[in-house]
Parts: C-alpha cells; sequence; structure tokens
C-alpha cells in the first residue's frame, strides 16, 4: 500500500512510487540523466501512469556495450488527459517505451529514448537523448534533451524540454548547479512532470 501523505496546499501532483513487480524489475534502465529527486522531472517514465494494464510486454538485454529495454502495455482505464469526456469512453491506450544505453566507461554513459502512447485518436510522442559523465574524481556533467510532437486527428503541437547539470564534490567543498527549460507545448504522457512552460536555474555550495 501507498505511503500516507498530506496533499492539503500542494502546488504540484503528489508522488507515489511503483509498487507492482512486474514493473519494477528492470526500470532503472529508463531512468534519464537530470532527473529525480524533487525536481521538475521526477522521472520520465513513472509507471503508475499505466493504470489498469489489460496485458504488458518487457525485454531488456545487454549486447556488448549497450543496453536495451523495451516496454510495451494496454491501459484499460487511462487517464482522460485532455478532458475529451465520452470521446473516450470505453478506450485503451497503448503505451510503448524504447530505451538504449551505450557505456562510455564505469558509470558514464550516452542514451536515446523513444517513447510512443495512443489513445483513442491522440498521440503522444516523445524522442531524446541524455549524456551523462565524470570529468574527473571531483567532476560530475549531465544533460539531457527531449523533444514531444502530441496531438489529436490531423492537428498537433511540438515542444521540447532540455537540462544541463555541473557538479564539484571533495572532502571540504561541494558545488552543484543546473538549468532546465520546459517548453509551453511539451508534453510527456509518461513522465511525472510538475510543470511545463518555464525556464530556469539554479546554483547551491
Amino acid at each position: 500500500s501507498d505511503a500516507f501523505q498530506v496533499e492539503i496546499n500542494q502546488r504540484f501532483p503528489v508522488f507515489y512510487s511503483e509498487k507492482r513487480p512486474f514493473f519494477m524489475e528492470g526500470m532503472g534502465l529508463f531512468d534519464i540523466a537530470g532527473t529525480g529527486g524533487d525536481g521538475n522531472m521526477r522521472t520520465a517514465v513513472h509507471t503508475r501512469r499505466i493504470i489498469n494494464p489489460s496485458w504488458g510486454s518487457k525485454l531488456t538485454g545487454t549486447a556488448g556495450r549497450v543496453t536495451f529495454g523495451l516496454l510495451n502495455a494496454l491501459d484499460g482505464s487511462p487517464q482522460d488527459i485532455g478532458e475529451r469526456g465520452e470521446a473516450i469512453s470505453g478506450r485503451r491506450k497503448l503505451f510503448t517505451l524504447g530505451r538504449a544505453t551505450y557505456s562510455l566507461g564505469q558509470s558514464d554513459y550516452i542514451g536515446a529514448i523513444v517513447i510512443d502512447t495512443e489513445h483513442a485518436g491522440r498521440h503522444n510522442r516523445v524522442v531524446g537523448g541524455d549524456l551523462s559523465v565524470r570529468i574527473s574524481p571531483r567532476q560530475s556533467f549531465s544533460t539531457t534533451f527531449l523533444a514531444s510532437n502530441t496531438g489529436v486527428g490531423s492537428s498537433s503541437t511540438k515542444g521540447t524540454a532540455s537540462q544541463v547539470s555541473y557538479g564539484y564534490n571533495s572532502r571540504r567543498f561541494g558545488w552543484g548547479n543546473q538549468v532546465e527549460h520546459y517548453g509551453r507545448e511539451f508534453q510527456m504522457d509518461t513522465a511525472f512532470l510538475n510543470r511545463a512552460g518555464f525556464t530556469s536555474g539554479w546554483s547551491f555550495g
């Protein structure tokens, strides 16, 4: 069961972690650089968006330095995104997610992600890439870029999201920096995303 969380005066949705074994296994592969913690995009693939799966399949593997994963699921009770009401009554939603990373040594990698959701004539497609490297024992760098295409019928909107992070940590000193941008039209049905339409940055030490 989910841990109790106070929802009063919350500016953004409350995050509940996945508990279903099928979705939990191997899902670390679908994490992208710059997500995690309590940031604007906590995770790019939040499988609790798949509310009532009729069926699901998952394939993961490794070939040399490449690690890959493919997830498909059909949701029998999907969220009504866009408040379309009767137009989606009884219609199921298909999720297709693909992810691959190429190891650059140790924990460094470059990755790509492709996501497609189809629901009663509406689609949400997202493609992107990410890079995470440790420049030196004390320095780390990561960047992510995502592009979305969302539409109903013949009309569609496009948006982008990106982030760049740099960190420096030693025994006596720590310094972190991040700049992120979420376009007003950016949408990602699989993500746990607080909001879009802003650019911000922060630094701490």
